[in-house]
Order: C-alpha cells, then sequence, then structure tokens
C-alpha cells in the first residue's frame, strides 16, 4: 500500500505538460519529417528544439521560438550560430505562424 505523502510527493514531481505545449508538438508532429522535433515552454516563449545527443539527450538545441505577444498572437524568432535570437518578421496565430516557419525554415526543422 502506498503512504498517502509517498502518492502527494510523486504526483508533485511528475510535472503535467502545459496545453500549448501539446498542440504546438501535434501541429509538428502531423507534418512529415517533424515527428522528431521537441517542444518546451519557457515564460512567454514556446521552443522549438531537436533533440540533444546520445551522449546528452537532455541537451536540447532550440532552433524556434514562438512568443505570445498579445491576444491569440505569436512572433517567431530562430536561433541563430551565435546563441542569440533573431526576431521573424512574422506575427498571427500560432497555427500560422508554425505553417510559415515551416515553409521558411524546413532545413533548419530537419532531423540531424
Amino acid at each position: 500500500m502506498i503512504h498517502p505523502l509517498q502518492e502527494t510527493t510523486r504526483c508533485r514531481t511528475s510535472k503535467p505538460r502545459h496545453l500549448l505545449v501539446q498542440a504546438l508538438e501535434q501541429h509538428l508532429h502531423s507534418s512529415p519529417g517533424l515527428e522528431h522535433l521537441l517542444v518546451h515552454k519557457r515564460g512567454n516563449h514556446l521552443y522549438i528544439a531537436h533533440p540533444g545527443s546520445i551522449e546528452a539527450p537532455d541537451q536540447l538545441d532550440p532552433v524556434l521560438r514562438l512568443t505570445h505577444i498579445g491576444s491569440l498572437r505569436y512572433g517567431l524568432s530562430i536561433r541563430l550560430h551565435t546563441g542569440r535570437w533573431e526576431p521573424v518578421p512574422l506575427n498571427g496565430t500560432m497555427e500560422d505562424v508554425l505553417m510559415a516557419a515551416v515553409k521558411m525554415f524546413g532545413p533548419w526543422l530537419e532531423q540531424r
């Protein structure tokens, strides 16, 4: 039998995934060749990243960032080789921004 305190502790450590993360991953994974990409959220940003290497699977390599800019609108940035984020002159709904990002930056999203 599990002690109630142990059950509470276990629930506290398992972090539920944010609904926006789930929605963005579903959109990504519905496109052929993008099933490997991962999404995570930090603040107002949703990051699209390549999974880490076999040696360091927890070290994600972010490529694109969608930023909530108000209401249901998002902006887009691409990560440069320097690690800085360069805004892309594009905004719209999450789905519209994602569709445009896949068209514009498809080679950056392909599996490595």
